[in-house]
């Protein structure tokens, strides 16, 4: 009972979006399997409209039924765009899909504003760059050499954040004149693995800077990412990650044990002066001859009391 109203539900939309959706007018890449066909009303058709419906009315990724006639499906719209655009673009590119390849198991559309895709095999965890939708700006820059230095740059930097981040997407800018910045944006569909992604990046990243030439804008789309740079902003700033922080400053120099060093910079204990140990000659010598006072001094004590001590001695034998 539920799969014939969700079919039901599917023919309804179908039929009350075709007279609002036509076939997109913007540039599009399409294409149908046909080696692997379908017959019209059997398991495999059903559940290809329960995961269409899926698509258009919650997005992403969504599968119905079971072995061998289990279908995948993908809808992926790019960061700029709104939910609501994602929305309406998917439930485009659905009607499309079913008009260009009536009786395929395996097929996609690529939209400037989302793709769709959908196949008996799963296909979510390997990225797939061979289709690509691009359009590039007329513009063309000034400097081109210095342009695709700072592309490259900031689409190696972005591509690195977008494979490391759960959402798979990562925004970015770069100086390009003193007036002039590039602001890029990449994404990934998010079941990819990190090296998978980076990897899908990397190859549309290679083809942008090949096919390029001097434009100073550009979107290429493919099944499993997609890039998109331009010299004005196209999504919010405040999507940007924050400025690094400051180095801190260095540590102060560590005490020192030894006497204060001079205005040389010196830290011997000798001065040009004459001093030693800070003291000058005349003190040292003052110094030198109060210690030898006081030994002598000692010594002669030292002998008188023995002195006396002999004598006690001798006058104590006499007695």
């Amino acid at each position: 009972m539920q799969s014939v109203m969700l079919d039901a539900m599917f023919l309804l939309l179908v039929s009350c979006l075709l007279h609002f959706f036509c076939i997109s007018k913007g540039r599009q890449v399409a294409d149908c399997d046909k080696s692997m066909n379908y017959t019209s009303g059997s398991a495999y058709q059903k559940n290809l409209n329960l995961t269409l419906t899926s698509l258009t009315a919650y997005g992403y990724v969504s599968t119905a039924g079971q072995n061998p006639n289990l279908v995948y499906g993908l809808v992926n719209c790019p960061g700029f765009l709104s939910v609501e655009d994602c929305q309406t673009c998917a439930v485009s590119v659905a009607i499309q899909i079913i008009q260009l390849c009536p009786n395929q198991k395996t097929a996609y559309v690529i939209d400037e504003s989302c793709s769709l895709q959908y196949s008996d095999r799963e296909f979510f965890s390997t990225a797939d760059t061979a289709p690509r939708l691009d359009v590039f700006n007329g513009q063309n820059a000034d400097d081109q050499d210095v342009f695709n230095s700072q592309l490259q740059s900031l689409l190696g930097n972005i591509s690195v954040n977008a494979a490391t981040d759960p959402s798979r997407l990562a925004v970015g800018r770069i100086t390009y004149t003193s007036s002039t910045s590039i602001y890029g944006m990449v994404q990934c569909i998010r079941n990819l693995t990190a090296n998978e992604c980076l990897r899908c990046l990397r190859i549309t990243s290679r083809y942008i800077l090949e096919r390029s030439g001097e434009a100073v804008g550009a979107r290429v789309y493919t099944l499993s990412c997609n890039i998109r740079f331009e010299i004005y902003v196209f999504f919010s700033l405040s999507s940007l990650p924050p400025p690094p922080p400051s180095p801190p400053p260095p540590p102060p120099p560590p005490p020192s044990d030894q006497p204060n060093s001079t205005a040389t910079g010196t830290k011997d204990s000798t001065r040009n002066d004459g001093s030693f140990l800070g003291l000058t000659l005349y003190e040292l010598l003052y110094h030198v001859n109060l210690l030898y006072s006081i030994t002598m001094f000692d010594e002669t004590l030292s002998m008188q009391f023995e002195k006396v001590n002999v004598m006690d001695a001798h006058k104590s034998l006499l007695r």
